[in-house]
């Protein structure tokens, strides 16, 4: 099994907030989104990892289903 990187869960969260970006721009809701991405920054200050790469990807989800929506 791999280790997780401190670089890994950066590149997620930066990809998660450039999606609240765009989202924002087309006046959609980001609290969920918002809400996995600070559960999931409290997950690595307790060195979980793994619980927040987990979290990221909820965000980014529901942020690509919003966005998806939305252009559909």
């Amino acid at each position: 099994m791999t280790e997780i990187e401190d670089s890994d869960i950066k590149s997620l969260l930066e990809e998660a907030l450039w999606q609240i970006e765009e989202a924002r721009k087309l006046d959609l809701n980001v609290t969920k989104a918002m809400n996995f991405i600070n559960l999931s920054k409290e997950a690595q200050e307790y060195q979980n990892k793994r619980l927040a790469i987990g979290l990221l990807s909820k965000a980014r989800d529901s942020l690509f289903s919003d966005l998806t929506k939305h252009i559909i």
